[in-house]
């Protein structure tokens, strides 16, 4: 944080200045001074501001000054307040995060901190990606994000794709986009997409958890219309011929139908309980994957023990554990698109321009090598 003492005219103006700039810090309106050729070459966004490609009608505009020109002509030609026509205008910017760019781009290298926190990085990737200036930072990234492997998988981080997605960090956007899926539930959908993301990033999430849930799902739900099945055509068979089967259709390892009864009886009772019964959709269930599967693994379900034998291990029994525990060992489908692919390889390519960016074959899992 900048200390009150420090005059805040002085993190926004530099020497060999010709241009002002407009910028909200706290909430007190600055106005600072930058030089204009320094600009220029730090962004081809701050260059279109300040050299429109099409000239000049007069000084240079931007367009937040246009915009606020239209609006004080509405008003019957009150302008005060509003920026000059040769200002450039940072008020929507982050006030601490902009005089980091600035320095830099001003060649003040000395006064560039080499560690920054969650939300400094974050905002610095809202500017960078905004002013299209990923060349910028160049000479600080790894060392800004040297821990990111453990940072990004933190909670509440979750805009650590964001910063992924800005500097070119594939791993680190695969790793925790799809932790996210068995990790976030649908009760967090509101925070996530109000955070700082990738475009469409949080909505792949979600879709791809909606399949997770329904896989996880099914475990007990085909279980429970197999025993019931099974039960119905024991109950039809008895009722035409008058007799029991002498080798019943069971999933009980002996041949119990009481094994099954009793299971599946059990069942219905936990997942009533679990509030999971009658059968629910994916996308009625508001806690997360990872929580699900845990639930349904941790139902104390009934078994048979008769005549000294225990029927703890009958397939009913171990069904759920078993199917779940298989669902949780193999990742779920990536929720990472081709255009968050493609977006990331290009800005790793800036940064690393030995890098050759890989090209999208039709098929979308594959990549090839471009020639």
């Amino acid at each position: 944080m900048f200390t009150s003492q420090i005059d805040p005219r002085g993190l926004f103006t530099f020497p060999e200045a010709d241009l002002p700039i407009v910028v909200k810090h706290g909430c007190e309106r600055v106005i600072g001074k930058v030089s204009s050729t320094a600009m220029c070459l730090a962004s081809p966004v701050w260059k279109k501001f300040i050299k429109p490609p099409f000239g000049h009608l007069g000084p240079a505009r931007t367009e937040v000054a246009e915009i606020e020109s239209f609006k004080a002509a509405a008003l019957g030609g009150q302008e005060s307040d509003t920026i000059g026509e040769s200002q450039l205008d940072f008020q929507d910017d982050n006030s601490e995060a902009l005089p980091l760019l600035l320095r830099i781009a001003h060649f003040q290298f000395v006064t560039v901190t080499s560690t920054l926190t969650y939300h400094m990085l974050l905002s610095i990737a809202v500017l960078v990606d905004q002013y299209d200036c990923v060349e910028l930072v160049h000479p600080w990234i790894r060392i800004w994000v040297a821990n990111e492997n453990v940072e990004s998988l933190k909670p509440d981080q979750e805009s650590w794709l964001f910063i992924a997605w800005v500097f070119g960090s594939e791993e680190v956007f695969q790793t925790l986009a799809t932790s996210l899926v068995r990790s976030t539930d649908l009760q967090n959908k509101p925070k996530l997409m109000n955070s700082t993301m990738p475009p469409s990033i949080i909505e792949s999430i979600f879709e791809v958890l909606k399949q997770e849930i329904s896989k996880i799902l099914e475990v007990p739900y085909n279980l429970a219309e197999k025993l019931q099945s099974m039960f119905m055509r024991r109950k039809l068979t008895t009722q035409e011929s008058g007799h029991h089967y002498s080798t019943p259709e069971t999933e009980c390892h002996e041949n119990e139908q009481d094994c099954d009864d009793l299971f599946y009886g059990s069942l219905m009772l936990n997942l009533t309980w679990a509030h999971l019964w009658p059968k629910k959709r994916a996308d009625e269930i508001h806690i997360s994957a990872k929580a699900l599967a845990e639930e349904l693994t941790e139902l104390r379900i009934s078994h048979l023990t008769a005549d000294g034998w225990s029927h703890e291990s009958c397939p009913p029994k171990t069904h759920i554990k078993y199917g779940i525990s298989n669902i949780l060992a193999t990742n779920p489908p990536t929720p990472v698109l081709d255009s968050h692919i493609l977006h990331i390889k290009t800005q790793h390519k800036r940064l690393n321009p030995s890098y050759e960016v890989p090209l999208l074959d039709k098929n979308p899992s594959s990549i090839i090598t471009q020639a």
